[in-house]
């Protein structure tokens, strides 16, 4: 019955830590892909901005102007790839730390109970041994019994101590998942509000451009007018 029980022990152990363990890569997989798309994702952008046709032409003040906010607003994009590949990382490592911690805790709980079994082993061997009657046999039996029961009652405790911390722990690890969600959501919007500023101030400088441009234009005009009504007085 102990050799079965060991046996119980072992297999539950084993399954448990492949089965950490595989969540563990998965969520360092994850991580790194996150990461690799963020960069994909600011690299296209980046190639993007630097392969736009420039307008620029001369020493037009309000053009260059017009450049480089037009380069200022297109930075939002390699924004959100770096943001995504940090986020990425930052899952990837913290579910990689809690996994191996929950890995060591349930390896040091299934290690307490193999030492355990063995002291039992070691306990009914010697209580086989020391037989010398059936009275003494029936006394050896009442203890395992005992020593058993006081095992087994232990086992449960650790096992339901350890079914607690495990569902606290999910729990932890699901509004985790949550918050980081809300707060991709949240720098999601952020981006979209900074985008609509740059294109408002763009539109807004645009029109202020024209304003200025034609305000030259009219000066212009009318020093040309007085300098024609000036050339003629002289004459």
């Amino acid at each position: 019955m102990l050799m079965e029980l060991d046996d119980n022990v072992s297999t539950a152990r084993n399954q448990r830590l492949s089965f950490i363990m595989s969540c563990s890569n998965v969520s360092t997989l994850v991580g790194l892909l996150g990461t690799f798309a963020g960069l994909s994702i600011t690299i296209g952008s980046i190639g993007n901005l630097l392969s736009s046709p420039s307008d620029v032409g001369g020493d037009n003040a309000s053009n260059t102007l017009n450049m480089i906010v037009t380069m200022v607003a297109s930075l939002s994009e390699p924004l959100k790839g770096m943001n995504t590949a940090f986020v990425s990382s930052i899952y990837g490592v913290v579910c990689a730390i809690l996994l191996t911690s929950q890995s060591v805790f349930v390896r040091s709980s299934y290690s307490l109970v193999s030492t355990e079994i063995k002291k039992l082993k070691i306990i009914s061997n010697r209580s086989n041994n020391k037989q010398r009657s059936l009275r003494v046999e029936s006394e050896t039996l009442v203890e395992f019994k005992e020593l058993f029961k006081a095992f087994f009652d232990n086992y449960l405790t650790v096992e339901n101590l350890r079914t607690q911390d495990e569902e606290k722990k999910r729990v932890m690890l699901s509004d985790s998942f949550v918050t980081l969600q809300n707060r991709l959501l949240d720098n999601s919007a952020k981006l979209e509000q900074l985008s609509t500023l740059i294109d408002g101030y763009l539109v807004s400088n645009n029109e202020n451009t024209k304003k200025l441009v034609d305000g030259v234009i009219t000066i212009t005009s009318r020093l040309s007018e007085g300098n024609t009504l000036l050339a003629d007085n002289n004459a």
